[in-house]
């Protein structure tokens, strides 16, 4: 298999991660302030103030020698009002200094901007009142905008949901009927009810995926578990393309995850390998850097289809990229493996896939291990409040 691959994050906005829902990649959102406002800045912003006063400083010296004041006693005038200027200038390159640079650490350690002119103390200059008031204003009204559109979205995905709940109704009942019908056109009829539904369970996990609320419980699975229901619930596409698909993973290798959206990503790649010229498709699962912080647990799915061409491959993960290999199928999306990506992103799983052109693929998808410490601290804790509320005095397991 070719050593070159591509992430789910180079296709989604993805905070680095490979899929991980962490912006650490990209580093702290921050502007550079030590470039846009230093003292250079500052008098070079204020070349006419200072052209002005040594223009006057000039007439005033030039009055006090018409006057009969000697050279020293115009020297120290000038001495006195230079220091003066000097001193008014650099209290306020002092008092915006401090106003920006709060502003700058302040917004680079914040995840919701939201909260930033309530961080930020107002400050005694004008121009400094004058921003921070508009500051406020302008995220005031972006949240009223914001809450509007999670609103909206809230809404499409409700009814998104409804009506694939109406939708399942009159589907089990062609099933059904499908099932009392005998010969190749009932097995054809029953294949194309099932890519329906395949197509409306796409819709549900992709509406629950877009909502600001993520409907899904992350707990400990059996990772070959999974594997073995995802080629259940895609035996009769496996059968049909002629895939042989076997699973060699350890029934007691367990990962943090949600049970229904990984089976729903494993089905979408196996649906990929299965639609594009595979006849095998090997499950296997690989442990790395165990009992470490970057420990993590490998997925790994290999089938020998016909591979994606390598000026595909920057782009598969891309919404309604087809590819092509897509453009050879007529009923290609491009959707399939932008919803994998979507979903792992959710999950915080890493989505990899390594494919050479007419040899086949490899996907893989990584789980963290540090989760599965949290996901039992978690449990623990919950385990010890349980215990707790069960009775006053009572003997618990918990320190």
């Amino acid at each position: 298999m070719d050593d070159d691959g591509v992430t789910c994050a180079d296709a989604l906005d993805a905070p680095a991660d490979s899929c991980d829902l962490v912006d650490e990649a990209a580093g702290p959102r921050s502007f550079e302030l030590g470039a846009s406002f230093t003292l250079g800045s500052f008098l070079k912003d204020r070349a006419r103030v200072l052209a002005i006063a040594a223009v006057t400083m000039l007439c005033c010296a030039a009055m006090l020698g018409a006057l009969g004041v000697n050279a020293w006693g115009c020297f120290a005038f000038e001495l006195v009002l230079a220091a003066a200027l000097g001193a008014a200038l650099f209290l306020q390159y002092r008092q915006r200094r401090i106003f920006y640079q709060e502003l700058s650490d302040t917004f680079a350690g914040l995840e919701n901007p939201s909260f930033l002119p309530e961080m930020v103390e107002e400050p005694r200059f004008l121009e400094g009142q004058l921003a921070h008031e508009a500051l406020r204003r302008a995220i005031s009204l972006a949240d009223r905008e914001a809450a509007v559109y999670r609103d909206d979205l809230e809404n499409h995905r409700q009814f998104v949901e409804l009506w694939i709940h109406e939708v399942k109704t009159p589907l089990a009942a062609a099933r059904l009927t499908a099932s009392k019908v005998h010969g190749a056109e009932s097995d054809m009829l029953r294949r194309e009810l099932e890519r329906i539904e395949s197509a409306v369970e796409r819709s549900l996990y992709y509406a629950r995926a877009t909502s600001p609320t993520i409907d899904y419980e992350l707990k400990e699975v059996s990772l070959a578990s999974l594997a073995k229901t995802a080629v259940r619930k895609n035996a009769n596409l496996l059968m049909e393309c002629g895939v042989a698909p076997t699973v060699d993973i350890d029934p007691a290798v367990m990962v943090v995850a949600d049970a229904s959206w990984l089976t729903f990503i494993l089905g979408q790649l196996i649906s990929n390998s299965a639609k594009y010229g595979a006849t095998t498709l090997a499950f296997t699962c690989q442990e790395l850097d165990a009992n470490t912080p970057r420990g993590r647990t490998l997925l790994i799915m290999d089938d020998n289809g016909r591979g994606i061409p390598a000026k595909d491959m920057p782009r598969v993960f891309e919404r309604a990229f087809v590819g092509e290999n897509g453009r050879s199928q007529s009923a290609a999306t491009g959707m399939g493996l932008y919803f994998v990506a979507l979903l792992a992103h959710k999950l915080g799983v890493t989505v990899d896939l390594f494919s050479t052109e007419g040899q086949g693929t490899r996907a893989t998808l990584t789980f963290p291990h540090d989760r599965r410490i949290y996901l039992r601290k978690l449990q623990l804790t919950e385990s010890c409040e349980r215990q707790r509320l069960a009775g006053e005095g009572q003997p618990t397991t918990c320190g």
